[in-house]
């Protein structure tokens, strides 16, 4: 089993409640996700947690950020992939890491160009 860092870009602001950007970004990952209805489907992920599930109140690590808030920042991220609310799923290319300088300049001009929404983190496994 792996694990996979992703960011999920969804329509929000500040005032946005934690569960609706969740659940805004659940229904993004749903096409990824392995269904009950299709076992043998093509898929991506078994299964994913979200901001609300991975959050430790001890740890103090942020989970969701506005996205033009985080483009400098985007490499200590350590993210793997990015889900665009028009459903368009970036990744890394195979051989790459999360701080390979091609896939952080494809990120941080995705992060740009939705600079208004918000960036949820996601740990999805395979």
């Amino acid at each position: 089993m792996s694990r996979y860092h992703a960011l999920v870009l969804v329509p929000g602001d500040a005032d946005t409640p934690l569960d609706e950007a969740c659940e805004a970004a659940a229904e993004l990952l749903y096409p990824f996700m392995r269904s009950e209805d299709d076992p043998g489907g093509d898929y991506e992920f078994d299964w994913f947690l979200q901001p609300d599930d991975l959050y430790d109140p001890d740890d103090g690590a942020r989970l969701i950020w506005r996205a033009g808030d985080i483009v400098e920042r985007f490499v200590e991220l350590q993210e793997e992939a990015i889900l665009t609310p028009d459903g368009r799923w970036y990744e890394a290319e195979a051989g790459q890491l999360w701080d390979d300088e091609e896939w952080v300049e494809m990120a941080r001009h995705l992060l740009r160009q939705h600079r208004e929404c918000l960036a949820l983190r996601h740990l999805l496994h395979i």
